[in-house]
């Protein structure tokens, strides 16, 4: 939920300087390191904590996995900010975080729209596997808030559980077992993930009374989507097969 935009001038940098601003959907790629403390004074030192350029703060951070892990990370302080909203950057700045993105393998789909000072949305995509699906009892309701762009049907690894009029999914790398499902493409995710959080019980990444939780999936393709899974599965009974539209005709 956080989108990366360059709305702060760096002299050192000769033109804008990467940021973060919360944006509901958007998703910024970056690595997760461990720190000791003399390493996050370097950091601090080199953003410029001290001088009032960059703050120290804690950001929802989602792996390969799938899992939340509350991180730190440095944003521009409020006053640092330009008032036009962009500040383009320097050619050779841009270079440098491209080749940061290549060298470890993150996309780098978004960085021109970035550069241009447009919207860079790039995690537009919601897999869906129960009542949400097409033809489902939640689909008109999703599509009264946008109709999606395209549905593809696909499976992920994980396992369905039974809730009673809908399913829950916990997502795994367990190779043998698949939830059947659809992948759905989205103009405006934010809209669209506004609206799931609420019908999916997703009240926030450090919340401790989440019916679900919004993750990010790596599907067949290598392409992210957004989705939920359960927070909790005691008491429930895992559906064989994981497809929740053969488990409901057989009832």
């Amino acid at each position: 939920d956080y989108q990366p935009v360059f709305h702060y001038f760096s002299k050192g940098r000769g033109g804008g300087a990467l940021d973060l601003k919360p944006c509901l959907g958007a998703a910024s790629p970056c690595v997760l390191w461990e720190v000791d403390e003399a390493g996050l004074k370097g950091i601090d030192q080199k953003e410029g904590v001290g001088s009032g350029c960059y703050q120290r703060v804690v950001v929802p951070v989602i792996d390969q996995h799938g899992v939340v892990h509350q991180a730190m990370t440095h944003l521009v302080c409020p006053d640092r900010r330009a008032s036009s909203g962009f500040v383009p950057p320097a050619s050779s700045y841009l270079e440098c975080v491209a080749v940061g993105l290549r060298e470890h393998g993150l996309d780098r789909s978004w960085l021109q729209a970035c550069a241009a000072g447009e919207p860079c949305c790039w995690l537009e995509r919601l897999f869906v596997y129960g009542t949400l699906m097409q033809h489902e009892p939640r689909f008109a309701a999703l599509c009264q808030v946008e109709v999606p762009l395209s549905i593809e049907g696909l499976g992920v690894h994980g396992r369905l559980f039974d809730c009673g009029s809908y399913p829950g999914a916990v997502f795994s790398d367990e190779q043998e077992s698949v939830i059947t499902g659809e992948c759905m493409h989205f103009s405006s995710i934010d809209s669209v993930l506004g609206h799931c959080d609420r019908v999916e019980g997703f009240t926030g990444f450090d919340s401790k009374s989440n019916l679900y939780l919004r993750t990010v999936l790596r599907l067949a393709d290598d392409q992210l989507a957004w989705s939920y899974q359960l927070a909790d599965t005691d008491g429930l009974n895992p559906i064989d097969g994981g497809d929740w539209r053969a488990y409901t005709r057989s009832k």
